[in-house]
């Protein structure tokens, strides 16, 4: 059988659901009212996290309800399927979904994944949206623009000359054509901000596999860095705040370690000798310093704001938080496994 030419080593993290007991509220003696004010109920968060959870070898696309705190999932993975990120905008029913079908019995799942297209719902069979060139390429980060006009992804295409090289590209698919387009070369993990304005996205140097966080118009025009090569060791999964002033972004500080192009191609953080823990950070679009919002050093760190701006959800192999957008209030959740993808929606 020919080497492949991209060699996907798929680690499950073993991480059961659990859920959290409620808090009693203890009951007061009731006095007469003094005025006629009416208390202010406290609400909570509200919508559903949709995520990729993994559990014992087993994968699957969920859905928490903030309100009701359950676990519904939506999609299951065949054996040896494998889903590496998803995207769906708050009021959408259609999923985008970078998935890789399983192999032929006895041959080894890679990952070389094409882009579909679902619902959210356990009854859908997802179609083809966006395939790879190649057996052994892949397309993979699917994002949406904000009105479903385009879709948002990278390219692989390994080197025919070459195994140990690849040509990577950052592309966008017109929904109503059909037709792609390069945006940038050497980029991934695309964020489209709120106004449909501006993209970001990091780009990976094929040699150094050094990272770099950037700024562009939808069409890839008049980019500019926002945090050079060097900076860290590894800069991920960007994500813009409601108002389109600042850009988010999961880091690592640098340190002596040997991690893979592929890992760091797909933000593969593992919970292992490999394992690279991140923190949140964010940066004004317009440039000049970032700013570290967290303390965590979690693993697989991907998240999504709330509808209404005010929380940022994410997900990590560990669990599910919530937090505001400075990085306080800090909280989990949920313990359970998840990694490389959450949308909020409503």
């Amino acid at each position: 059988m020919r080497k492949a030419s991209f060699i996907l080593i798929i680690l499950y993290c073993l991480v059961g659901c659990q859920s959290q007991p409620a808090t009693a509220v203890p009951e007061t003696a009731v006095s007469e009212p003094a005025s006629t004010a009416i208390p202010t109920p406290i609400v909570g968060p509200s919508g559903r996290l949709i995520f990729i959870e993994v559990d014992v070898g087993s994968q699957y696309i969920s859905e928490y309800d903030l309100q009701s705190k359950t676990v519904r999932r939506l999609f299951t993975a065949p054996e040896n399927g494998w889903v590496s990120q998803i995207d769906i905008l708050t009021d959408s029913e259609q999923l985008l979904m970078a998935y890789a079908s399983p192999p032929p019995d006895g041959e080894i799942q890679f990952g070389y994944t094409d882009i579909y297209l679902t619902a959210p719902d356990e009854t859908a069979v997802p179609t083809f949206l966006i395939q790879r060139e190649q057996p052994e390429g892949l397309v993979f980060n699917p994002v949406w623009s904000p009105e479903q006009q385009y879709v948002y992804y990278s390219r692989v295409t390994p080197n025919s000359e070459d195994s140990a090289q690849f040509k990577l590209f950052l592309e966008r698919y017109e929904v109503e054509s059909g037709e792609s387009i390069q945006i940038a070369p050497e980029g991934i993990w695309p964020a489209v901000s709120p106004a449909n304005d501006k993209i970001s996205y990091v780009t990976v140097d094929p040699q150094s596999l050094g990272n770099a966080l950037w700024l562009a118009n939808p069409d890839g025009g008049e980019a500019r860095q926002l945090v050079p090569e060097g900076e860290f060791e590894v800069v991920d999964v960007p994500l813009f705040s409601p108002d389109g002033e600042w850009v988010y972004f999961t880091a690592a500080e640098n340190r002596e370690t040997a991690v893979s192009w592929w890992h760091r191609l797909v933000g593969v953080k593992t919970a292992s000798a490999h394992n690279i823990p991140s923190d949140w950070y964010r940066i004004s679009a317009a440039g000049g310093d970032y700013e570290q919002l967290t303390a965590i050093l979690e693993t697989g760190i991907y998240g999504d704001f709330s509808p209404d701006g005010q929380l940022i959800a994410f997900a990590t192999f560990n669990g599910l938080y919530l937090m505001k957008p400075d990085g306080s209030e800090l909280e989990k959740i949920l313990d359970i496994g998840a990694t490389t993808s959450l949308s909020w929606v409503r």
